[in-house]
């Protein structure tokens, strides 16, 4: 049996041999950044990478269909003066990666990108000859998906859904919900999905599962006054008649006509986007 003294030596020696074994050489793989402490991760700001061609990719355009979403709303809104934000170097690579295969999500979720900003910026912002591909959006982005009601949501539209296309979206969406990685929606789009999948149920005749879905509705913007007011006038008897278009841009119930009729001044707005220069 060793003693103290005897295990002393062992562990001293298992040391200093792992030590002297040990590789001298830099490892230049190693990152130190990656295992400071005390360092605190935040993601940016949509603006400061969005404009770069190569942050779209086959794998990222759900997000950045979600990014395009939100600087529209901040300037249709009127939080934001203009565009803060110049995409057509993004689009350009849209329109090289839409000429090859792709999986049906991404492909909408570019078209809905590129969609956007030519329905709603100067023509002076156009990519050359895009009349083209914003015909392919309209025909593609035509029937019920995330990325089609994204583009609904922000120009002020309703799709002319059936009930069961909505109840399916619905579905599918609480589902992804679910998953770890779901996909990025603003949650007043989400909420959309679930007030139009009420009135398309309500003017069916399913009362109680129209309920059901306003009550989701509240879950995704939990608190929201519209959303609460709705759900308590629908229980009461009364109409779906929340403003949607307010829902979305985050404007005050009753303020959505007015807001959406600042979409036709999109255009000026966005004459002189403060792109983060290209050349950064």
């Amino acid at each position: 049996m060793l003693t103290h003294e005897g295990l002393h030596r062992v562990c001293l020696h298992v040391v200093r041999s792992f030590v002297s074994r040990g590789p001298t050489q830099v490892d230049k793989s190693y990152n130190y950044r990656e295992n400071l402490p005390n360092v605190v991760r935040a993601q940016l700001a949509p603006q400061y990478y969005m404009w770069r061609p190569e942050n779209m990719t086959t794998s990222t355009a759900q997000e950045r269909v979600d990014e395009v979403a939100s600087i529209f709303i901040e300037v249709l809104s009127n939080r934001e003066e203009q565009l803060s934000t110049d995409m057509r170097p993004v689009l350009e690579r849209i329109e090289q990666l839409l000429n090859g295969p792709m999986d049906a999500t991404p492909r909408r979720a570019m078209l809905a990108s590129y969609f956007l900003w030519h329905w709603l910026t100067h023509p002076d912002l156009h990519r050359p000859n895009s009349e083209r591909w914003m015909e392919v959006a309209v025909e593609e982005l035509s029937g019920p998906s995330l990325e089609s009601l994204t583009v609904a949501a922000v120009i002020g539209q309703q799709p002319p859904w059936s009930v069961d296309e909505w109840c399916d979206l619905a579905e599918d969406r609480h589902n992804d919900l679910q998953r770890r990685n779901p996909q990025p929606i603003r949650p007043a789009i989400d909420a959309l999905l679930w007030v139009e999948t009420a009135r398309a149920l309500s003017s069916d005749g399913s009362v109680l599962e129209a309920r059901a879905a306003l009550a989701r509705a509240v879950e995704c913007m939990p608190g929201d006054p519209a959303l609460v007011r709705q759900e308590k006038k629908f229980d009461e008897g009364g109409p779906i008649d929340i403003d949607l278009q307010g829902l979305v841009l985050g404007a005050a119930p009753g303020s959505g006509s007015e807001q959406h009729s600042e979409a036709g001044d999109t255009s000026s707005k966005a004459e002189e986007p403060n792109a983060h220069e290209a050349t950064d």
